[in-house]
């Protein structure tokens, strides 16, 4: 028997700061040898930096770093850090958190700017193997005023956080699954990381789905 698997994810962790600091950015740019030094161990290049091409405004100008070796991206905008990651792996989390929290140090002390809020969101794809994940949604809702459906979506949400669970568009007979969190200005990503990871497991459970993490 087949068993289910996570398919296709992607991870983005969002630092907005208190105010911006546009007169820091300047040329030369100085945030390229910033991050460069801090991204010293992940074999970056200057090849792996740009400018944002498509902002319309001042306020979506960033600066996007490319680090290959973690399937990650950095975006330093004008007042904000934006991490995405492809594929996260749980196996690779001290790397990602050494590098998230060298980066948010490096970025912190350069502008002298204090944290205002953090938000992470988690997508992924999972694939029903054995399971009949039509089955297990119409266990998580009142199916029979809903009628029949081959998948019923399930939408939770709270003060700090949200999780949606819907058909997968991608994988026949999968799940699609959102999970988002906000988190305190002054959490390290280590703890952040915890949460979700617990988040994350707490939500595949929902659905019968177990050891895919």
């Amino acid at each position: 028997m087949t068993s289910p698997d996570i398919m296709e994810s992607a991870l983005e962790h969002r630092i907005q700061f208190q105010g911006h600091w546009v007169d820091k950015w300047i040329i030369p740019n100085p945030f390229i040898p910033l991050l460069f030094s801090a991204l010293s161990s992940t074999e970056v290049a200057l090849e792996d930096f740009a400018f944002r091409q498509d902002a319309k405004n001042v306020a979506e100008t960033a600066l996007v770093v490319t680090v290959d070796k973690l399937n990650t991206t950095i975006n330093l905008g004008v007042d904000r850090i934006t991490f995405r990651i492809n594929n996260p792996d749980w196996e690779m989390a001290p790397q990602i958190v050494e590098l998230f929290d060298k980066i948010v140090e490096a970025v912190t002390s350069f502008v002298s700017a204090p944290i205002k809020s953090q938000e992470i969101t988690l997508v992924f794809h999972v694939s029903p193997g054995n399971l009949d994940f039509g089955k297990k949604t119409a266990e998580l809702v009142n199916s029979r005023r809903l009628g029949a459906a081959d998948f019923y979506g399930i939408s939770v949400a709270s003060a700090e956080r949200s999780l949606l669970i819907e058909a997968s568009k991608k994988i026949v007979g999968g799940a699609f699954y959102r999970l988002t969190r906000t988190f305190r200005h002054d959490e390290r990503f280590a703890e952040i990381a915890l949460a979700l990871h617990a988040d994350e497991v707490s939500a595949l459970r929902l659905l019968d789905v177990e050891g895919v993490i």
